[in-house]
């Protein structure tokens, strides 16, 4: 092991420009990957700041006249539903 790691030093002191390209493409990588497994652990691994989250719901509208089958509620749209509700 300790013959190869000798040999791929060799290598790359032969061809700087090529170990430039390998060690940026490395730290790239290396850089994307932690970020993004920073995200994911926060946006889906951590559970939500509500006291119950079970409890969410979304609410969806129909427009069959325009074909749309499924439509997310719009702000305005949950003001008027709150207005005329009876609570």
């Amino acid at each position: 092991m300790l013959t190869a790691l000798r040999q791929v030093v060799r290598s790359l002191r032969r061809a700087p420009v090529f170990s430039a390209v390998v060690i940026t493409t490395f730290a790239l990588g290396i850089g994307a990957t932690t970020a993004l497994y920073s995200v994911v652990g926060h946006v889906l691994l951590q559970p939500l700041p509500y006291p119950d989250p079970q409890r969410l719901v979304q609410a969806w509208t129909r427009m069959p006249e325009a074909g749309i089958a499924q439509l997310p509620f719009g702000h305005a749209e949950y003001l008027d539903y709150r207005a005329m509700s009876r609570w």
